[in-house]
């Protein structure tokens, strides 16, 4: 087509059957690319000028369904066992390939080992804390009035159940608050844990009291052994985004290391975002590690430092690395705005103190016997078996 001409071009298969071979919850994009037809002054031929990129139907046979219910159910009945040892205030959890303790102190999993290797080493706690940003300086007196970096978990009460051999439901009561402050969040954490290792946790929380207006995010906070440092993804990408800056990023796999996703800024804050996010999946050079994923989608940003690391620095040299990887799964994360200079958060972008209720899911693997993109659909498909609960449901 030439300049100012349109023409209709026919895709190579159709939008509304199903399509054999189609795997249950597989998506489809469209990417158009405008490129350089010749070389020019600035850029050469093939250079890419504009994209666009469009969601499109992903129609699966009906029996592309019932059978991966099938198979969901056959390896319900081929799983291993998964049993349980009381240790004062320690839950012990284990299978033939699964290890992790939990504490009726504080929620979490804490340590997780696959094979004997230790892939959570601290965590998942709720986090509500980023390290501040330039735009946020306009709001980071209140954050710091209401002692909103310095929240405390106090755990209520702590209850377990077996759900069958293979499947135990762990589930925590707590406060979350600062020392002396009358506000806080009234939180529901649970974890359904498998024998094959996955962890299906559902968060709910209420605020109490009267919270600051906006919160800088609400999300999942781990710690992971340092060398789990190979970051696959699939949301937007390759660089970093959020909910009000990420137009500029295509939907795709991408492939990077803890440190590349790091953004360098002269003043160190919170960086290395990405949004959209429907699985991400952190291992170790033989290709062991953890998948996680949203429902339907997260943020995440994994690096070698803690939020107090960045927010304490004033020049990137002061920066130390840690031995470990501080992973953060956000179910939602403020947007940037522009307040160093501009307006602040679109009300849509910016994270209010209301009543939220989320679910991740965590699943040990290994690269070789199994790839993230299909591992993610299989472990959606699991998750179902236990319903999110509704607000009505009892706790």
């Amino acid at each position: 087509m030439g300049p100012g001409e349109s023409g209709e071009l026919a895709l190579p298969f159709a939008w509304d059957r199903p399509e054999s071979g189609l795997e249950a919850g597989t998506e489809r994009w469209l990417n158009v690319g405008f490129t350089l037809a010749a070389d020019c002054s600035w850029a050469e031929q093939g250079h890419e000028v504009a994209w666009a990129q469009l969601a499109l139907p992903a129609v699966a046979p009906a029996e592309a369904s019932r059978h991966q219910a099938a198979r969901s159910a056959e390896n319900a009945s081929l799983r291993r066992d998964l049993s349980v040892q009381e240790r004062g205030h320690a839950l012990i959890l284990a299978s033939d390939r699964l290890h992790l303790e939990a504490s009726s102190l504080e929620p979490g999993i804490t340590p997780l080992r696959m094979n004997g290797k230790e892939l959570i080493r601290r965590g998942p706690r709720l986090n509500f804390w980023r390290a501040p940003i330039d735009n946020d300086m306009y709001v980071l007196a209140d954050w710091r009035k209401a002692h909103l970096d310095r929240l405390t978990e106090r755990v209520d009460d702590f209850r377990w159940e077996r759900l069958g051999a293979d499947t135990v439901r762990l589930a925590w009561s707590s406060r979350i608050a600062p020392p002396v402050y009358d506000w806080g969040f009234r939180c529901e954490t649970s974890y359904t844990v498998t024998a094959d290792g996955l962890i299906i946790m559902d968060v709910a929380g209420s605020p109490i009291g009267t919270p600051p207006s906006m919160l800088p995010k609400i999300g999942l906070q781990l710690q992971l052994p340092g060398d789990c440092e190979r970051v696959a993804w699939y949301g937007r990408g390759p660089g970093e985004s959020y909910s009000d800056s990420k137009e500029a990023g295509r939907i795709g796999v991408y492939r990077s290391t803890v440190d590349g996703l790091f953004t360098p800024y002269v003043y160190p804050q919170e960086n290395g975002n990405r949004t959209d996010v429907r699985w991400v999946s952190m291992a170790d050079s033989s290709g062991l590690g953890l998948l996680a994923s949203g429902s339907p989608v997260l943020e995440f940003s994994a690096r070698r430092y803690t939020d107090q690391d960045l927010e304490q620095a004033q020049h990137m040299t002061e920066l130390k690395q840690r031995d470990y990887i501080t992973l953060n799964l956000d179910y939602r994360q403020n947007g940037l705005g522009s307040n160093s200079c501009g307006p602040a958060q679109a009300p849509e972008h910016a994270v209010k103190p209301e009543p939220f209720r989320f679910r991740m899911l965590l699943q040990p693997y290994m690269a070789e016997d199994q790839a993230p993109e299909r591992l993610s659909r299989q472990m959606a498909w699991e998750a179902a078996r236990y319903p999110l609960k509704e607000e009505n449901d009892d706790a």
